[in-house]
């Protein structure tokens, strides 16, 4: 059995010593990425599905998006064109001799309506409508959501009608103070009662608290991992690697996340609406986390090349004569 020299055996009584450390720089590094993700969704969820604008700024290009235009102006006339039996009326309206003629000219008459609706609901007019209603019904949702409505709003799970200010107004004007109008409930009708909705409406409420301090929770967690290290350049070579991975089993969670809503829905024009809708919504999550992808993949390279590896002294070293030479050539 060959003995250690003293060097190797410096360098083990130092890993066994440190043991305890790499363990929580490796916690702090796992947890890191974990609230990044966390942070990541919380982020895009707070700016474009509980934010006006952003919900706005997603779905408004919708309609003027050629595939969906032409799926749905293909699939309204063909109902009406079924509703109304065009085909038999094109035929009852020729004269005997041209009532051949029906059917080419149902045809026709249909692909000029579907053209006609699909030019529509591409206008600037139809755009201009779409964006007010998707403004107006966000805001009003969001709010109900968030339980700042006035006469409708949401509240641990019940859906509330409040005709309590109305009634106050009431009394006030027409002198009834001695009359109860509001009786046991002050005025508040209970409409719907679901724990489900509660615990979407605590889920928003979440998101409203924490939606902006988890990114920054994320990045005091990573400088923490650096800070208790006593390897920071390769901790930081780790912290990349782990984002650049998180960022990229992310991306694969979402196309398995949208993969398996869309399989299950049979009707075509809807699958195709829906996808539509899907990919304007989350393509800003979808690029933020590409974003996050190649910063994890920078702050890996730039560790590692500010190693001791011999490609990185090689490639420090080609850099500087070649910072050197563009100097000469300036001067």
């Amino acid at each position: 059995m060959t003995e250690n020299t003293p060097q190797e055996a410096k360098r083990e009584a130092d890993n066994g010593k440190h043991t305890g450390r790499k363990i929580v720089v490796a916690l702090l590094v796992i947890l890191g990425c974990l609230i990044l993700v966390l942070a990541s969704v919380a982020f895009w969820a707070r700016f474009t599905l509980l934010n006006t604008n952003g919900w706005v700024n997603a779905v408004g290009p919708i309609p003027q998006n050629p595939t969906i235009a032409q799926s749905v102006s293909a699939y309204l006339s063909g109902e009406l064109f079924e509703q109304v039996n065009v085909d038999q009326a094109v035929v009852e309206m020729l004269p005997p001799n041209f009532q051949m003629l029906g059917a080419p000219l149902s045809k026709a008459l249909q692909g000029l309506v579907q053209d006609t609706i699909a030019s529509l609901i591409q206008s600037d007019g139809f755009n201009t409508v779409w964006v007010g209603v998707n403004r107006a019904a966000h805001s009003v949702i969001v709010g109900v959501l968030r339980g700042e409505g006035d006469l409708v709003y949401l509240q641990s799970g019940q859906l509330v009608i409040d005709f309590s200010d109305l009634i106050t107004f009431i009394q006030n004007n027409f002198g009834l103070e001695r009359i109860d109008l509001a009786g046991e409930n002050d005025g508040r009708i209970v409409l719907l009662e679901s724990q489900q909705v509660a615990y979407l409406q605590e889920a928003i409420h979440y998101l409203d608290t924490f939606g902006l301090l988890l990114p920054l929770l994320s990045l005091v967690v990573f400088v923490g991992a650096w800070f208790v290290s006593l390897w920071r350049r390769k901790t930081l070579l780790w912290i990349g690697i782990a984002v650049a991975i998180t960022m990229l089993l992310s991306l694969i969670a979402y196309e398995f996340i949208q993969s398996g809503i869309f399989i299950s829905i049979a009707d075509p024009l809807a699958r195709l609406i829906g996808r539509a809708i899907w990919d304007v919504v989350t393509a800003g999550l979808v690029t933020q986390t590409i974003v996050l992808l190649i910063v994890g993949i920078l702050i890996a390279v730039g560790a590692w090349l500010a190693g001791p590896n011999t490609k990185a002294v090689a490639f420090r070293s080609w850099t500087q004569v070649r910072v050197s030479d563009l100097r000469n050539r300036r001067d």
